[in-house]
């Protein structure tokens, strides 16, 4: 931020998270509602909270050009690494992984937060959020879509309260093995279920944003995962 006030930049988009967003038990969750669950929120949460707070700091008193986006999980294809949440859809959707978390997101194509980024280039407002979701969709939904696109049968769904006993035992046993990095943890299991439908209006209003639906993205992903012929 420092560097592009000294460049001079026109506009500053800065990619945040949904996960900055307050929560609305049972409600839309919009750009207004405040931060209201510190007290449950993992260690990377919180930094992209400080992140953002520092982002709108120098918005307010250093002038910064600034516009953020509040990006949901990301889905689709030319995902190289791939990120965790795609790559868990491809294993899912190519028969590799059986058994799954159940929980629910608001998701998003990655080629429609590129789209997002650049309308708020020309078009946001300075100072403000964007929430940038799709469709929120239940992982069973999801991983059927995936696993229908390659013609595999879906996943069994592990319930909350399973998962957590799981993950609650293996932070507690793995590390008296060594083992420091494991991808089942309560933090993933409650953040599985931690975010409820978002109001986009806002986006789509100002930004002219217009997201293409789920389906499409997956089948999209799917097919350029496949065509690589490689596991994640």
């Amino acid at each position: 931020m420092e560097a592009a006030l000294e460049a001079g930049v026109e506009r500053f988009v800065f990619t945040s998270t949904m996960g900055t967003l307050g929560q609305n038990p049972g409600g839309l969750v919009d750009e207004e509602i405040p931060f209201n669950w510190l007290d449950r929120a993992s260690p990377y949460i919180r930094a992209r909270l400080e992140a953002e707070n520092r982002f709108f700091q120098y918005c307010r008193e250093r002038g910064l050009p600034g516009v953020a986006l509040c990006v949901a999980n990301t889905y689709g294809p030319e995902d190289y690494q791939p990120t965790p949440h795609n790559g868990m859809l491809w294993l899912v959707g190519s028969g590799k992984v059986r058994w799954a978390l159940a929980g629910a997101a608001p998701t998003v194509d990655i080629r429609d937060v590129a789209e997002a980024a650049l309308l708020a280039e020309t078009r946001g407002r300075i100072g403000e959020r964007y929430i940038i979701a799709n469709e929120y969709l239940d992982n069973r939904e999801l991983y059927a879509l995936a696993a229908q696109a390659l013609g595999n049968r879906p996943p069994r769904m592990v319930p909350r309260s399973l998962a957590y006993a799981v993950a609650w035992l293996a932070e507690r046993i793995l590390p008296l093995f060594g083992v420091r990095d494991f991808l089942l943890t309560t933090d993933a299991v409650y953040l599985a279920h931690a975010f409820g439908p978002m109001d986009t209006a806002k986006a789509r209003r100002e930004l002219g944003w217009k997201p293409r639906p789920m389906r499409e993205t997956v089948a999209d992903a799917m097919a350029w995962f496949a065509a690589r012929q490689g596991s994640p």
